[in-house]
Order: C-alpha cells, then sequence, then structure tokens
C-alpha cells in the first residue's frame, strides 16, 4: 500500500505542475493576442 500511496503523490505533484504550465502557456497567448 504504501508504494501505491507514494504514486498516487507523484501524480497529484504533476498534474499540478501540468495546470500550471497550462496557465502560463495560457496567459502568454493572452498577451500575445492583446
Amino acid at each position: 500500500g504504501e508504494y501505491f500511496s507514494s504514486l498516487d503523490n507523484l501524480i497529484t505533484l504533476h498534474q499540478r505542475e501540468l495546470e500550471k504550465l497550462q496557465n502560463i502557456k495560457k496567459s502568454m497567448l493572452e498577451k500575445m493576442f492583446v
């Protein structure tokens, strides 16, 4: 069970990083088009 809980933590961590990157990309695109 220990292994899978740490795996879950890794996945949520990566999802947060992805969301951050997507937000940055979105704001950059908005700045370019304004």
